[in-house]
């Protein structure tokens, strides 16, 4: 009788480290499947080494806002090792915590923006500048 649990107990510790392996699993499969989202991207649009707001578009539409901080990190040194450009460089653009891109990315896809080209990210600065300079002439 004393066998018992001891073999339950040892069942359940399996199961347990089972479902976190399979969810490191998972999250690292994830992070793979991005980056090479993104590196087909990369290859055949040359314009993306040069324009960081096509790498911030191409990392929206792989699917990095998903990431977690430290996942979006291995996404950069994937991308980096691969001879393209650091996709994950701050952005001027926005003085608030929009200025790192994972931050702006996860904001995107709260607010449901889909970053197709600079033009799209230059239009929203303006009308947030736009704003605050008419609130403050109101104040």
């Amino acid at each position: 009788m004393d066998e018992f649990p001891k073999l339950l107990a040892t069942g359940l510790i399996s199961l347990i480290i089972g479902i976190v392996l399979r969810g490191i699993a998972d999250r690292r499969a994830l992070v793979h499947s991005v980056a090479d989202r993104y590196l087909d991207t990369a290859r055949t649009n040359s314009q993306l080494q040069e324009d960081q707001y096509l790498r911030i578009a191409a990392l929206q539409s792989a699917g990095a806002a998903e990431l977690r901080p430290w996942e979006f990190s291995r996404l950069r040194r994937r991308i980096v090792a691969r001879a393209f450009r650091d996709p994950g460089e701050d952005l001027q653009l926005f003085s608030d915590r929009r200025r790192r891109v994972r931050k702006l990315l996860r904001w995107a896809a709260k607010e449901s923006i889909i970053i197709d080209e600079g033009a799209t990210l230059l239009r929203i600065a303006a009308e947030e500048l736009d704003a605050q300079a008419t609130s403050n002439e109101n104040a």
